[in-house]
């Protein structure tokens, strides 16, 4: 059993690094599942239904956007201060493309030579 918790949380972890959060949660959630199926084949379903459910939603992006997003931008709207007119003409004076291209680690110098 240690060995395969130490092979399933490596595995998560790497789908992590690698930028795949979502499968690297439903790769754990499909673990335990097993798990709980070896030491008690009753209690998979109430670990996996509740799992998969989350897993779905937060994993799928349309169902994100539709479930959670929306309403909780809905329910936030009112309380975020507006833009003051100080924050908007800071904003439209101008881009940080120069800063951007300087600090990126790796310049189109040919770009800022030009400019």
């Amino acid at each position: 059993m240690t060995i395969a918790s130490i092979i399933d949380l490596s595995a998560a972890l790497t789908l992590l690094y690698l930028g795949k959060g979502f499968w690297g949660w439903v790769t754990s959630l499909v673990f335990v599942v097993i798990l709980a199926w070896l030491h008690v084949p009753a209690l998979p379903i109430s670990i996996a239904f509740p799992g998969l459910l989350v897993a779905l939603v937060f994993g799928l992006t349309p169902l994100r956007i539709k479930l959670v997003s929306s309403p909780l931008v809905n329910l936030l709207f009112d309380k975020i201060p507006r833009m003051g007119d100080t924050e908007r003409i800071a904003l439209e004076a101008g881009t940080v493309w120069w800063d951007g291209e300087f600090f990126s680690g790796k310049p189109n110098w040919r770009r800022l030579l030009d400019f």
